[in-house]
């Protein structure tokens, strides 16, 4: 295995572009935290700023802080090892979802015909 594999993919101008290492992606002065990027036989596109494995690309910049001056917590799995971003508008929403689906559930099973 490389020490430094192209398998990393990215989309500038909605033209994918890539395969490239990360020493490549620390080259490339286009590059800002929000360009999107995805790794050799992933689907998904995500911020190259919240990418754990990409961080040295943005070594001399702090986009490893979040608003709050605080580090963010990285996901340890996972090929991307994304940022965690455990509440948000989306997990209250599940949350809510997720209790009216149960609810249906317990009705639909103790009805009596």
């Amino acid at each position: 295995m490389a020490h430094n594999p192209k398998v990393w993919y990215i989309l500038i101008e909605n033209q994918e572009e890539g395969p490239y290492s990360i020493q490549e992606l620390r080259n490339d002065r286009r590059l800002t935290p929000s360009v999107l990027v995805r790794k050799s036989g992933s689907k998904r596109w995500y911020p190259i700023g919240r990418v754990k494995a990409l961080k040295a690309v943005f070594k001399d910049e702090e986009v490893n802080q979040n608003k709050n001056g605080k580090k963010p917590q990285f996901l340890a799995d996972g090929p991307e090892a994304l940022l965690i971003t455990p509440s948000g508008p989306d997990s209250s929403l599940t949350f809510i979802v997720f209790i009216i689906l149960l609810l249906v559930a317990w009705l639909i099973y103790n009805i009596n015909f």
